[in-house]
């Protein structure tokens, strides 16, 4: 029977597939807030027109149906430059003080997603020839690595409104000189991507010997976490970076409530922006 709005799934659907992600692929999905993942469930399972049965079966069976899945999870950066200002901030004031202190500074963006803030980082730090001091490093949730990919494909919708925050980012250039023509859509290649070192992660179990970083871009990741997992991984995230190091988190995003808030200060509530101390490091 198809999926439809009078079919809504409950705790017992949600468990169902916490079991069969565990004993089929491996994956742990108990960490995704339960209200966000089952809002996704329903509507993946109404657009692709099926019932939760036949979703349990697909998934345990079908590799790209499974992909398609989760490609559906994850908070798409959604467009280039978005939050003009804090490209802004980062290309003006906060990436030249880091590599003014420490000439060679390390980057993470713990889940690379699409690649939108990759790119967006990219493209600030080759404008303020600013790219050879700086190291990143990208964990990806993904079944492929990012680096595989001879190119990433975004349509032509999200092209134009790219094109919109990079002009109130830049005035003087234009984001169409890093287009390149494809058929469906426009890429940017992954020469832009040279160096950047690309990894899988699970971010509430990370590796425990990863370097430590002067700025962590995590934009748009904590809000999809159960509050439990949220705790953690902000420890991961604190535990992560150097003394006095900054975390820049989504627009509505916080970490205020969390068991490490006393390990941050706030530097820049507009832009969310947090400071390691010193103390309780």
């Amino acid at each position: 029977m198809p999926f439809n709005q009078e079919n809504i799934l409950g705790i017992s659907d949600l468990r169902r597939l916490y079991e069969v992600m565990r004993e089929k692929h491996r994956q742990d999905y108990s960490h995704y807030a339960a209200t966000s993942l089952k809002r996704r469930i329903e509507k993946f399972i109404a657009d692709e027109n099926i019932s939760f049965e036949v979703f349990l079966e697909k998934i345990s069976e079908n590799q790209a149906f499974l992909r398609s899945f989760r490609d559906s999870l994850p908070v798409k950066g959604t467009e280039l430059f978005r939050d003009p200002s804090l490209w802004r901030l980062l290309r003006d004031s906060v990436l030249p003080s880091l590599i003014k202190k420490d000439n060679l500074i390390r980057i993470w963006i713990p889940d690379v997603s699409t690649g939108e803030d990759l790119l967006s980082l990219l493209i600030v730090l080759k404008e303020s020839g600013l790219r050879n001091s700086v190291l990143i490093d990208c964990g990806y949730n993904d079944f492929e690595n990012p680096a595989n990919n001879q190119e990433i494909l975004y349509s032509s919708s999200h092209r134009e409104i790219s094109s919109g925050n990079y002009k109130r980012y830049n005035d003087k250039s234009d984001l169409e000189n890093y287009f390149g023509e494809t058929t469906g859509g426009y890429t940017f290649s992954t020469k832009l991507f040279k160096g950047i070192s690309f990894s899988p992660i699970n971010l509430l179990r990370p590796e425990k010997t990863k370097p430590l970083y002067n700025l962590i871009l995590c934009r748009n990741i904590l809000l999809y976490y159960s509050q439990q997992q949220h705790d953690r991984l902000t420890t991961v995230l604190a535990d992560a970076l150097l003394p006095e190091g900054l975390l820049i988190l989504g627009h509505y995003e916080t970490i205020s409530f969390s068991r490490d808030a006393g390990r941050y200060r706030s530097i820049n509530e507009t832009e969310t922006i947090y400071q390691k101390n010193m103390e309780n490091a």
